[in-house]
């Protein structure tokens, strides 16, 4: 595991989870380290959609961990600070085979993300998974 992927894990600091009805609701804090760094005082854009999901979900997950492939949806539209407390905010839920997990950053609809298992469809298929 590189520093970076220790430093993504290991940003989860508190998660607090409420299962109803097959559905797990959950709040908590992360913490960004400067191995995360981007723009001054903020995580770097390209790691935001991996921390704002994979945390999360491979603690959710326990000892079935996060799985090989992973379809993250996630706009950035407001930085996360490097050195603070970062509230967050979700729903898991698995579904069709796989899962659904839905976060929100700072109660901001600004940094919302959603990670799922991708379909056969989801993959590269015929000339583009021959770039690949």
């Amino acid at each position: 595991m590189t520093a970076i992927d220790t430093a993504v894990l290991a940003s989860l600091r508190e998660l607090v989870t409420e299962t109803h009805d097959h559905e797990t609701r959950f709040r908590g804090t992360m913490f960004f380290t400067d191995e995360l760094l981007g723009p001054p005082g903020r995580v770097h854009g390209g790691i935001h959609p991996l921390v704002r999901t994979l945390p999360i979900l491979a603690r959710l997950r326990g000892d079935a961990g996060a799985p090989t492939r992973v379809r993250i949806d996630a706009a950035l539209q407001k930085g996360l600070p490097i050195g603070d407390l970062v509230e967050f905010d979700g729903t898991y839920r698995d579904e069709n085979g796989g899962f659904r997990l839905e976060t929100r950053f700072l109660g901001s609809d600004r940094l919302r993300a959603t990670a799922t298992v991708p379909t056969a469809a989801d993959l590269p298929q015929g000339e583009a998974l021959e770039r690949w």
